[in-house]
């Protein structure tokens, strides 16, 4: 039965199969970066493919995101949610499939990943909206946990697939496996009809303060975390944990970030009490997992690894809520600036990080982190404030 996107949703606890819809199309997307972020000392000999590089290749998928993020976010009410995810996903697919099958040098990883990024920004404000409008406000702190769980989600399949696909056949068979997997959710999303495009008068003032402490805040943290699963796999193999060991730390992580993050969901439904307060925690537990990061020995950065996916991604499903709560009933227009200024510390946040590695060291770049993370964590802070006003 479709879903109509402009009414109240039918009951209190979403479907699983509806679920399908957030959190395929983000997965998706995200596997072509991280699995090159995973396989990239594999890689790193076949294409030159070093640190400060890997940087260049992350801020191109987020770059590319960028300059869509306005055309994505305009057409997702007038094409529907359906087919705006089922387009990221045939992008993403066509991302996986160039990377293993035409990629020869770690420039053509560019253009290959930021297909990846344009979808993904295809997919966000879809996927977003389908839980803004279609899931009931009681339910939507665990709507948006299950949602925001592909990105560990993605995690886990790419540390699975260091020891199983990449080890035994070559790192483009697991590019070549991870297209074939994706493939197939494009045929069993459910349908979802779209909604008329919302008339431009009649809209409250833009708190201009409060998006740009939302924003300005959530690139920070979105640039330390993206710079985390960008390079921890480098990270590792520097401090001395082979690759496929690291894999499986990864795949270890994305477990426990796939649940945690449900749960912080769940838990933000049940605490509706300033929920900026409980990301500004979550980030300052974050600051101190970089730390640790930066100080730990083999043994302790291995478990540092586990943990840092609780702590450094678990902030965004109660930020995430408490954003389309604070612009309530009409997110679309702020959120799309926020989306803009995060945008541009997911490009920022790993070419920094790797000229911070290439000019000094991984510790000195795990030592920033927890400096941004920090200053994040005081901007969501001074947001909270300007909520309860």
């Amino acid at each position: 039965m479709p879903v109509d996107e402009c009414g109240s949703p039918p009951s209190v606890r979403p479907r699983g199969r509806d679920l399908l819809l957030p959190v395929a199309g983000p997965l998706a997307c995200f596997l072509p970066l991280y699995l090159t972020a995973s396989l990239a000392f594999s890689m790193g000999r076949e294409l030159n493919l070093d640190a400060g590089r890997l940087g260049v290749v992350t801020g191109a998928y987020f770059a590319a995101g960028a300059v869509a993020s306005i055309p994505g976010g305009w057409l997702t009410p007038r094409i529907g949610y359906t087919r705006m995810i089922q387009a990221g996903i045939l992008l993403a697919a066509g991302s996986l499939l160039s990377i293993a099958l035409a990629v020869r040098s770690w420039a053509g990883l560019v253009p290959a990943v930021a297909v990846a990024g344009l979808a993904q920004s295809l997919v966000e404000p879809a996927a977003g909206a389908y839980i803004g409008t279609t899931v009931d406000r009681r339910r939507q702190g665990f709507a948006f946990g299950v949602k925001l769980a592909a990105l560990p989600l993605s995690s886990l399949l790419c540390g699975i697939a260091v020891p199983l696909v990449a080890a035994p056949l070559g790192w483009r068979a697991a590019f070549i496996a991870a297209a074939a997997l994706m493939l197939p959710t494009v045929l069993v999303t459910p349908t979802v009809r779209p909604r008329a495009a919302r008339p431009a008068t009649g809209r409250a003032p833009v708190n201009v303060a409060l998006v740009l402490l939302l924003g300005i805040g959530a690139a920070m943290a979105f640039a330390t975390a993206n710079s985390f699963s960008a390079f921890i796999v480098s990270s590792a193999g520097a401090n001395g944990i082979p690759e496929s060991t690291a894999g499986l730390l990864v795949a270890l992580g994305g477990v426990v970030g796939v649940v945690s993050r449900i749960y912080i969901g769940v838990r933000a439904d049940r605490a509706r009490r300033r929920p900026l307060l409980i990301a500004r925690n979550i980030l300052l537990a974050s600051a101190a997992t970089f730390v640790v990061l930066g100080i730990g020995s083999t043994t302790t950065f291995a478990v540092a690894i586990v943990i840092a996916f609780v702590t450094i991604w678990g902030w965004s499903p109660v930020y995430q809520l408490a954003s389309v709560s604070a612009f309530a009933p009409d997110p679309d227009r702020p959120l799309r600036i926020i989306v803009s200024v995060i945008f541009a510390g997911c490009i920022a946040g790993p070419m920094g990080f790797g000229w911070v590695v290439e000019v000094g060291s991984f510790q000195a770049a795990w030592f920033v982190s927890g400096a941004v993370t920090t200053l994040a964590a005081v901007l969501f802070t001074i947001a909270a404030r300007v909520t309860d006003r």
